[in-house]
C-alpha cells in the first residue's frame, strides 16, 4: 500500500503521479542547466515519523548535492503557529 504520492506536470501538460511506500520512499529531482533541488521523502524509522530532506544541486549539469537545506516533518510546517481544529 502506498504511503507516499507524488505528481509532475511537464511540457505535455499531462499530470503523472509516483507511489512509493514507507520502506521505498521517494526521490524527485527537477533540475535546470545549471541549479536544481533534489527532494527525499521517507519514513524514519528513528523519529518514528516521515521526514523530507532537500538539497540544492547545479543542475542537469553536474548532478551533485552542493547544499543540504534541511530534514523537515510535519511539526515544521505549524512551528510557531497555533493549529486549529481543522489541521489536528
Amino acid at each position: 500500500m502506498a504511503h507516499f504520492r507524488g505528481t509532475l506536470r511537464g511540457k505535455s501538460g499531462k499530470l503523472i503521479s509516483r507511489l512509493g511506500d514507507k520502506y521505498s520512499g521517494m526521490t524527485a529531482t527537477l533540475d535546470g542547466w545549471n541549479f536544481g533541488v533534489c527532494v527525499y521523502i521517507r519514513y524514519s524509522s528513528i523519529l518514528e515519523k516521515d521526514c523530507i530532506s532537500i538539497y540544492l544541486t547545479k543542475g542537469s549539469n553536474d548532478l551533485k548535492k552542493v547544499k543540504h537545506l534541511g530534514v523537515f516533518t510535519l511539526e515544521d510546517l505549524y512551528r510557531g503557529k497555533k493549529r486549529s481544529r481543522k489541521n489536528r
